[in-house]
């Protein structure tokens, strides 16, 4: 009894019992195999014998493996076969949700993955709109001060110093504050830059799903008519136009930069 009593496996208990049946420990022997017996029928009912069969096209896997990245899961190449990485990125959405980690997505499963990333997207599509405005009101501040005032300052100090004794030491400061609003403006013009670059990723991405007529466009364009089925949302100003151009990217299948930055700001 001592050599087995702490087994997980039905057979030791079922050998104990067949050898000692009126042992000491033979009533604790048999509500142990009972147990192990119960556990393993269990195990059988929620673990099918049958692997799980990839019910889903190669253009299904495609758009799943968007989805994927876009929530995080994934991190490698959208182009190119799926491989090995893949599905240990739908094990880990799978996990996430407290499901069973097949690797495999069912039909219902994919509409759910499409739908959170749709929800991801138009949520990162609405800060990135947002720090565009904010940037942009930046610029153009720095860009009234420099025209409207340092230059204008600037030229007056020129015209009334000329070539004073101490006139020179003045311009040159002058000149210097000049310099570093200019360096602050090329600095903050590159982030403009960058953020504007990654907001019309995330527009082509959100737009992708309603061409492909997946979860994420019924998902986002329930939202961008304004019916969203959440009763009390409010929806900020940047994401209705975050949303608009998704849908325009959508209907013409390009972007405009210009335009949709003047919509922004």
């Amino acid at each position: 009894w001592r050599s087995i009593w702490r087994s997980e496996q039905a057979s030791d208990f079922e050998a104990y019992l067949q050898e000692f049946p009126d042992g000491t420990y033979a009533k604790i022997a048999s509500n142990r195999l009972a147990s192990l017996t119960a556990n393993q029928a269990a195990e059988n009912i929620l673990q099918p014998a049958t692997a799980p069969v990839d019910t889903l096209t190669d253009e299904d896997w495609r758009l799943a493996k968007n989805s994927l990245y876009w929530l995080g899961y994934y991190s490698g190449p959208l182009t190119g076969a799926i491989d090995q990485s893949v599905y240990q990125s739908v094990q880990a959405f799978q996990a996430a949700r407290y499901e069973r980690t097949s690797g495999l997505l069912t039909e219902p499963q994919l509409l759910q993955l499409h739908d959170a990333a749709a929800d991801s997207l138009i949520s990162l599509g609405e800060r990135l709109a947002e720090r565009i405005v904010f940037d942009a009101a930046r610029l153009d501040s720095i860009d009234r001060g420099i025209t409207d005032i340092a230059l204008p300052a600037y030229q007056q100090l020129v015209e009334k110093l000329g070539d004073s004794e101490h006139g020179e030491a003045i311009l040159l400061d002058a000149k210097a504050q000049i310099d570093h609003m200019q360096a602050r403006r090329a600095t903050l013009a590159v982030s403009f830059e960058s953020t504007s670059r990654h907001y019309f990723t995330v527009v082509a991405a959100a737009g992708a799903g309603y061409s492909n007529q997946v979860a994420s466009a019924r998902t986002t364009a329930v939202r961008a008519t304004g019916t969203d089925a959440a009763p009390n949302q409010i929806q900020s100003s940047q994401r209705q136009v975050f949303l608009q151009h998704a849908l325009d990217y959508a209907q013409k299948g390009e972007i405009n930069e210009q335009h949709w930055l003047e919509d922004l700001r």
